[in-house]
């Protein structure tokens, strides 16, 4: 097989398990727990995976056909010894459990086939609680070959040592040995023949004790007596979640070495690569001189090596992207090799090919320690010269310094004496400055006294304008309320006479309105007094009554002006 030809197979077996993950990670959720029939072709299995699933069934000639029916995820159903079931289906029987038809590893057609078989039983059986039952056609009582294919299916599927089984459920499918009428004698039977078989197979004890702990009959169904029904299936159900489920670690992924050879193969050309180019690096090194820069990455190669992880993927593919990944020329082949790398990482310990990447690894050390040993012994050569020219140098830079002291003394001496000069006048320059400063300062001091007593007469003149100014406004505000007085005398005058006005026409209304009542009595006096009540009484109580009341009016205002000009006294 070529590898293109493996590269295709594997990438096709890839997508065809990512699709098949998803349904089966959509349809089992969080925490679940998965039923996993197994069974030789022309067992039923799949018959009992489609009854557990729901499956309707009607018997005619002899013959159980399944009742297709819209939307329902069965399995399909074969009378022959050829197998029809390639890959693995699976329903969701209620909330907690899934089921799964599995095909037999025996079953699978080509390495790419079984390389996905082997891969989808993996991890269905690592990442979920998993019950395992087996499907086994057996009309008789008698267990045929003594239970040899069995143990045979159950070896092919589990390889693993590690496996553990604590029961095993055990369908005994279209029983119909009529000696064993009951069910439970049949068991009885059937479970004292395995454990005969566990007594003389110690190497396959566990196998056989497990097969004893969950037996169940399903008696080959007639016309008169179809037991694919929904009280029997629940009843099924039911017993094989009392399965306890099995403990597996996989030892097999790659049986075909399809895989493991394009890994292995691709990892030694990568390394190889790799290898190739540090001769390169180190030949341009020595070429360019720069050997210690190329000490210095073959260092830190060193140090990423003694760091890599090998089971954390992600620490392996940044040391991959960093060194050997760089010498894929095409894109796509970097992609696909990263794929493939990515989804089999997690099978490493199971696929042969992965431990190329330790072993270049190991290899690309040696390389490296190697070019550094060469390496340093250049570098050393190349110190050693630079050692022999660095004496020579500094014995001319000794007598160089000696020239450059004396002439620096000399320079020393010419500087001091210019300093010396320079200092002089800086001297004579800062003591007429200074006299030239005091000067100006004594002209500021008189020109500043000279402006002070300017403006301290300037501020007696306007203290002088400001007294006289407020002498004016304080005239002006006592003639302005002399002013307010009179007025205020002359309005409480006007009011005081007022009021006395109207007092005096109050007093009068007063008078006139009790002259008026007396009149009016004194009118009436000679009428009829011997005329009591009537309409002449009535007429002279309310009169008089109108006259009290405009007394009363004038009186009431006669005495609030009365009160009022008491205010003005």
């Amino acid at each position: 097989m070529n590898q293109n030809h493996s590269i295709s197979l594997i990438l096709e077996v890839i997508a065809s398990l990512d699709k098949m993950f998803k349904q089966i990670y959509e349809k089992k959720g969080d925490k679940r727990k998965t039923i996993l029939l197994l069974g030789n072709t022309g067992s039923g299995k799949s018959t009992i995976f489609n009854w557990l699933s729901g499956a309707k069934f009607k018997y005619e000639d002899e013959k159980l056909t399944l009742i297709e029916e819209q939307g329902k995820n069965y399995s399909k159903q074969g009378d022959s010894m050829e197998s029809i079931t390639f890959e693995p289906n699976f329903n969701m029987i209620d909330e907690e459990y899934m089921l799964i038809d599995f095909p037999g590893f025996k079953d699978t057609q080509g390495a790419k086939n079984q390389l996905a078989i082997q891969l989808m039983f993996n991890e269905v059986v690592t990442s979920t609680e998993v019950k395992l039952v087996v499907v086994t056609e057996q009309p008789q009582g008698k267990i045929p070959q003594r239970g040899a294919r069995i143990l045979e299916l159950v070896q092919n599927t589990f390889t693993s040592k590690d496996t553990k089984f604590e029961s095993i459920g055990y369908i005994i499918n279209k029983f119909g040995d009529k000696k064993f009428k009951d069910d439970e004698i049949a068991k009885g039977f059937i479970k004292k023949q395995l454990e005969e078989i566990h007594q003389t197979q110690e190497e396959n004890k566990d196998v056989y004790r497990a097969l004893q702990q969950n037996i169940i009959i399903v008696r080959k169904p007639t016309l008169s007596n179809l037991i694919f029904n929904d009280e029997q299936r629940k009843s099924l159900f039911d017993l094989l979640k009392q399965i306890k489920p099995i403990t597996y670690q996989p030892d097999k992924v790659d049986q075909d070495q399809i895989v493991s050879n394009y890994i292995a193969n691709t990892l030694n050309q990568l390394f190889f690569q790799f290898r190739k180019s540090l001769s390169k690096q180190k030949d341009d090194a020595k070429k360019n001189n720069t050997t210690n820069q190329f000490n210095n990455t073959l260092q830190e190669i060193l140090k990423q090596i003694g760091q890599i992880k090998y089971k954390d993927q992600q620490c392996v593919l940044e040391w991959m992207s960093k060194h050997i990944l760089l010498n894929i020329q095409n894109e796509d082949s970097t992609a696909k090799f990263l794929q493939i790398f990515r989804f089999f990482f997690k099978y490493q310990a199971n696929i042969e090919g992965f431990q190329a990447f330790q072993e270049n690894i190991l290899e690309v050390k040696q390389t490296v320690e190697s070019i550094i040993q060469e390496i340093q012994a250049e570098i050393q050569r190349i110190n050693d010269e630079e050692e022999r020219y660095r004496r020579q140098k500094e014995e001319e830079n000794r007598k160089h310094r000696q020239y450059m002291e004396q002439l620096r003394r000399d320079q020393a001496e010419e500087q001091r004496r210019r300093r010396e000069e320079i200092q002089q006048r800086r001297e004579e320059e800062q003591r007429k400055e200074e006299e030239r400063k005091k000067q100006q300062q004594k002209m500021e001091q008189e020109l500043k006294e000279k402006k002070a007593r300017e403006l301290e007469q300037q501020r007696k003149k306007e203290e002088t304008e400001r007294q006289m100014q407020e002498q004016r406004i304080k005239q002006q505000q006592e003639e302005q309320r002399i002013k307010q007085q009179q007025e205020q005398q002359r309005q409480r005058q006007q009011e005081k006479n007022s009021y006395i006005c109207k007092l005096e026409n109050y007093k009068k209304q007063l008078l006139q309105k009790k002259q008026q009542k007396a009149k009016y009595i004194e009118s009436q006096s000679g009428v009829f007094m011997a005329v009591i009540g009537g309409d002449w009484k009535e007429t002279y109580n309310k009169n008089i009554q109108n006259y009290d009341s405009d007394i009363g009016e004038f009186q009431n205002q006669v005495d609030y002006i009365e009160r009022q000009l008491l205010n003005y006294y």
